[in-house]
């Protein structure tokens, strides 16, 4: 028993490590991405690495839910039939 919930522990401890580097890797290539092309093409603002960084985060728990919402209203719809 305890062993089971130290390796649920262990794995729930890697996963979020392992999303926070990979948040981090695309923040840094969009952030890249973002200084190149956007300032000289459009006229926009330069943003921070944390800046966009934090707009990804954002956006991600917007998508997942958005997504979460329409499993759960599909599973509703599916139950009622």
């Amino acid at each position: 028993m305890y062993g089971e919930v130290k390796m649920a522990a262990k794995k729930a401890v890697l996963t979020v490590f392992i999303a926070l580097v990979v948040c981090c890797i695309i923040g840094l290539f969009v952030w890249l991405l973002w200084n190149q092309f956007m300032p000289a093409k459009f006229g926009v603002p330069t943003l921070t690495y944390f800046q966009v960084t934090g707009i990804i985060i954002v956006v991600n728990m917007l998508v997942i839910n958005i997504v979460m919402t329409a499993k759960t209203i599909c599973q509703i719809a599916n139950d009622n039939n």
